[in-house]
């Protein structure tokens, strides 16, 4: 049994509003003025944003750290620093990670905006949001096979890199692609804000809205369909919309 395939209907999953998506991406004078508010003095920035739990990834993004130049900073926003995470980080002898406390809103939208590439080496994620930010601010990203919106928003070798999990040096084999490469980042930026674009609470809103309309039509061409209604509710799913 279970729901009626001709009743259940799709939409895109996200918590961006069309406002949240930069029309172009971030031009090098404004990450230069960033850096200096943030105090961030590396040339060139990775951002991961995510708690400081395993199933995250960051003990992988920091042993693909090893192998990249010591003068590209990696910023993990992730709130305050478990003990393993600081002691990982002093085995390495990793000088350029940095581990950055919660930030709101406002304040997060700037580590997004100086950074250059955005990294989730996630074990597991059902979804995954902070795609979407960085998506949303123009980043090129690289994430894993096991983060549902990458495998949905990105387009490998497009808008970013899809590596599987727990596999340290593809990690770092893919950053090194993308960050020694500017055309490439460009590319990847503008494809990132073209493709978020779909993905926003209006567009959600409209999908419902002709949901709900050509459901009404129906059941105006069809007469007094109650017990039609009742026994055949819409089922709605978080996934894409073809």
């Amino acid at each position: 049994m279970g729901a009626d395939p001709d009743k259940c209907y799709t939409y895109r999953f996200t918590s961006l509003h069309e406002t949240d998506i930069l029309k172009e991406p971030v031009c090098i004078n404004e990450k230069e003025e960033l850096r200096k508010k943030l105090n961030i003095t590396e040339p060139k920035v990775i951002l991961g944003v995510g708690q400081f739990i395993h199933r995250k990834g960051w003990d992988m993004l920091m042993k693909a750290a090893v192998a990249i130049n010591r003068d590209i900073g990696v910023y993990i926003v992730g709130g305050k620093t478990p003990p393993e995470y600081e002691n990982l980080k002093s085995t390495l002898k990793l000088n350029n990670v940095h581990f950055v406390d919660f930030k709101v809103k406002d304040e997060l939208s700037e580590y997004y905006k100086v950074a250059d590439l955005f990294v989730l080496p996630t074990r597991e994620d059902i979804w995954g949001l902070v795609i979407n930010e960085a998506m949303a601010h123009g980043l090129p990203v690289i994430t894993t096979d096991r983060c549902i919106a990458g495998l949905e928003l990105i387009e490998d070798g497009e808008s970013g890199y899809i590596v599987p999990s727990d596999d340290a040096v593809n990690l770092s084999n893919r950053i090194g692609s993308v960050l020694s490469d500017e055309k490439l980042r460009d590319k990847m930026s503008r494809k990132s804000l073209k493709k978020i674009r779909e993905y926003t609470i209006e567009e959600m809103v409209r999908r419902h809205m002709s949901v709900l309309k050509r459901e009404n039509e129906f059941f105006s061409n069809h007469g007094n369909m109650g017990q039609h209604w009742r026994h055949n509710k819409l089922a709605y799913t978080k996934r894409k919309v073809y």
